[in-house]
Protein backbone atom coordinates (compact mmCIF):
# COMPACT_ATOMS: atom_id res chain seq x y z
CA UNK A 1 0.00 0.00 0.00
CA UNK A 2 1.29 3.52 -1.00
CA UNK A 3 1.50 6.15 1.37
CA UNK A 4 -1.06 7.75 -0.82
CA UNK A 5 -3.69 5.32 -0.64
CA UNK A 6 -2.50 4.02 3.04
CA UNK A 7 -4.94 5.95 6.10
CA UNK A 8 -4.09 6.89 9.57
CA UNK A 9 -7.19 5.29 11.94
CA UNK A 10 -9.35 7.92 14.47
CA UNK A 11 -10.52 6.81 17.34
CA UNK A 12 -14.15 7.10 17.32
CA UNK A 13 -15.62 6.17 20.13
CA UNK A 14 -18.98 4.90 20.72
CA UNK A 15 -21.25 8.53 21.58
CA UNK A 16 -19.21 9.91 18.27
CA UNK A 17 -20.79 7.38 16.62
CA UNK A 18 -23.86 8.04 17.75
CA UNK A 19 -23.77 11.19 17.23
CA UNK A 20 -22.49 11.16 14.14
CA UNK A 21 -22.58 7.72 12.41
CA UNK A 22 -21.37 8.98 9.16
CA UNK A 23 -18.34 10.67 10.54
CA UNK A 24 -14.63 9.48 9.49
CA UNK A 25 -13.10 6.78 11.12
CA UNK A 26 -9.94 6.93 9.07
CA UNK A 27 -8.06 10.24 7.15
CA UNK A 28 -5.57 9.99 4.37
CA UNK A 29 -2.14 9.48 5.26
CA UNK A 30 -0.93 12.61 3.63
CA UNK A 31 -2.89 14.88 5.71
CA UNK A 32 -1.85 13.43 8.64
CA UNK A 33 1.73 12.88 7.85
CA UNK A 34 2.52 16.58 6.84
CA UNK A 35 2.16 17.00 10.34
CA UNK A 36 4.83 14.79 11.97
CA UNK A 37 6.23 17.03 14.06
CA UNK A 38 3.01 18.28 15.96
CA UNK A 39 2.47 14.53 16.50
CA UNK A 40 5.97 14.36 18.07
CA UNK A 41 5.46 16.99 20.27
CA UNK A 42 1.89 16.22 21.36
CA UNK A 43 1.90 12.98 21.96
CA UNK A 44 5.93 11.57 21.76
CA UNK A 45 5.44 9.33 19.05
CA UNK A 46 5.96 9.40 15.25
CA UNK A 47 2.94 9.48 12.80
CA UNK A 48 3.05 5.53 12.01
CA UNK A 49 3.52 4.55 15.37
CA UNK A 50 0.46 6.14 16.36
CA UNK A 51 -1.59 4.50 13.49
CA UNK A 52 0.35 1.29 14.92
CA UNK A 53 -1.69 1.58 18.31
CA UNK A 54 -4.95 2.69 16.71
CA UNK A 55 -4.78 6.46 15.92
CA UNK A 56 -5.80 8.84 17.97
CA UNK A 57 -9.59 10.81 18.90
CA UNK A 58 -10.72 13.80 17.05
CA UNK A 59 -9.59 16.52 19.16
CA UNK A 60 -6.27 15.38 19.04
CA UNK A 61 -6.32 15.20 15.62
CA UNK A 62 -7.67 18.66 15.02
CA UNK A 63 -4.45 19.98 17.27
CA UNK A 64 -1.78 17.58 15.23
CA UNK A 65 -3.55 19.34 12.32
CA UNK A 66 -3.31 22.86 13.65
CA UNK A 67 0.17 22.32 14.75
CA UNK A 68 -0.92 23.21 18.71
CA UNK A 69 -0.76 21.75 22.03
CA UNK A 70 -3.65 19.42 22.24
CA UNK A 71 -7.03 21.11 24.27
CA UNK A 72 -10.32 19.86 25.25
CA UNK A 73 -13.21 20.04 22.46
CA UNK A 74 -16.47 19.01 22.41
CA UNK A 75 -17.43 16.38 20.08
CA UNK A 76 -19.24 19.07 17.89
CA UNK A 77 -16.15 21.25 17.87
CA UNK A 78 -13.92 18.90 17.27
CA UNK A 79 -16.02 17.41 14.31
CA UNK A 80 -16.82 20.57 12.34
CA UNK A 81 -13.54 21.73 12.34
CA UNK A 82 -12.10 18.29 11.47
CA UNK A 83 -14.52 18.84 8.27
CA UNK A 84 -13.18 22.48 8.02
CA UNK A 85 -9.13 20.92 8.13
CA UNK A 86 -10.44 18.11 5.50
CA UNK A 87 -11.89 20.30 3.06
CA UNK A 88 -8.87 22.86 3.30
CA UNK A 89 -6.35 19.80 2.63
CA UNK A 90 -8.30 18.70 -0.25
CA UNK A 91 -8.84 22.28 -1.93
CA UNK A 92 -5.13 22.84 -1.85
CA UNK A 93 -4.12 18.83 -3.34
CA UNK A 94 -4.10 20.39 -7.15
CA UNK A 95 -1.77 23.23 -6.13
CA UNK A 96 0.78 20.75 -4.38
CA UNK A 97 0.24 18.13 -6.88
CA UNK A 98 1.58 20.84 -9.35
CA UNK A 99 4.57 22.12 -7.17
CA UNK A 100 5.44 18.28 -6.62
CA UNK A 101 5.74 17.87 -10.56
CA UNK A 102 7.75 20.64 -11.19
CA UNK A 103 9.62 19.83 -8.32
CA UNK A 104 10.88 16.56 -10.08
Amino acid sequence: MTHASRLFPLVVDRDRSLAFPEAPTALPWPLVAAHEDQALINHGRSVAELAENGGIDWSEMVAVLEDRPWHWMSVDEAAERMEELFADWVFTLPKQMKAAARAR
